[in-house]
């Protein structure tokens, strides 16, 4: 019988998640079909069953990978389980001189004067719109599901009011960075809860703020086009 490990209320257990860039026993050649691809559920399926051992909760304090095609399957790969498992993160950054590379990086190389580089190059937006994404920062209820489709920038999520244990005032907030295109008024909430207001932040992103019913009942927060109905 497993034992939890602590009953201290405060633990934070922080894995590594590098699925398909650095795997155990695997190496990260990938020229090699067989070599660094095991399924992208495993390791916070791992993570959040360790965690619950320890009475923890999870933080990914680490993941990325490169900026060729393979590299973006795996990012993607990666960032869709911490949306799937309700799991935060930080992005490890890979601040790399020009010299070796900078295709983990956030940003660009930045070239200066007999190739020194600067602290910083520009935003590599092709990664940036894979890794800061729009997601729910706060929700009234209990959440069933979220996605977000860094291509289409279409967000949509699903939750239960929690009905008459609602606290007037406290809203449900998602989280739109400044670099989604999509407006406002693309915003639209359905079932158990309606749109209380959107707040411009001063670095261009935006807070969606959704009022959720007293009663029960599900709601939806979606970005994008209208369906058909």
């Amino acid at each position: 019988m497993l034992c939890r490990w602590t009953s201290y209320g405060n633990l934070v257990f922080a894995p590594h998640t590098y699925t398909g860039a650095f795997t155990a026993k695997k190496g990260h050649n990938k020229s090699d079909p067989n070599c660094c691809q095991p399924p992208f559920p495993k390791s916070l399926n791992t993570a959040w069953k360790e965690a619950a051992l320890m009475n923890a909760a999870v933080l990914v304090t680490e993941w990325g990978d490169g900026d060729g095609p393979s590299d973006f399957d795996n990012i993607r790969g990666v960032v869709e389980q911490q949306d799937a498992k309700f799991t935060s993160s930080t992005y490890w950054d890979w601040k790399q001189s020009q010299q070796a590379g900078c295709s983990w990086s956030l940003f660009k190389c930045a070239v200066g004067p007999d190739n020194a580089t600067a602290p910083n190059g520009v935003v590599d937006t092709a990664k940036l719109a894979v890794v800061s994404r729009v997601i729910p920062t706060a929700v009234v209820g209990t959440i069933h599901s979220f996605s977000y489709n860094d291509t289409t920038q279409v967000f949509e999520m699903r939750a239960a009011a929690p009905g008459a244990e609602a606290e007037p005032g406290v809203n449900t907030l998602v989280y739109v960075p400044a670099h989604v295109t999509r407006q406002p008024s693309e915003v639209s909430v359905g079932g158990a809860a309606k749109l209380d207001r959107i707040e411009r932040q001063p670095d261009g992103s935006w807070i969606v703020e959704v009022a959720v019913a007293a009663g029960p009942g599900d709601y939806t927060v979606r970005l994008g086009p209208a369906l058909d109905t």
